[in-house]
């Protein structure tokens, strides 16, 4: 069994967040790495919300979003240059 990412009791639950981009085509999802948390860990970090027991939310949830943020950069990087381009689908018209 995992240790809770704080008090290093057995964890209970493990938790897990998922980001996703909203409103623009070709949606980007990323999650955060499983955070385990045994009972009374986690029923404070909902308590408290901020402090030392969020710290693990919180850095997962950094390294998640720049990771989503790197994502969606490099496919508009990508989408401009096709853009640019052109598709790559045009007929060149022998003579």
């Amino acid at each position: 069994m995992k240790p809770c990412v704080h008090c290093e009791r057995p964890a209970a639950f493990s938790v897990c967040t998922v980001i996703s981009t909203l409103g623009i085509p070709g949606r980007r999802q990323t999650c955060t790495a499983s955070l385990p948390f045994c009972s009374s860990c986690l029923q404070r970090v909902g308590a408290e919300g901020e402090g030392n027991l969020a710290r693990p939310i919180r850095e997962a949830l950094q390294t998640a979003l720049r990771a989503l943020t790197e994502q969606s950069l490099s496919k508009m990087e990508t989408e401009t240059r096709l853009d640019q381009k052109g598709n790559g689908l045009e007929v060149e018209k022998l003579s």
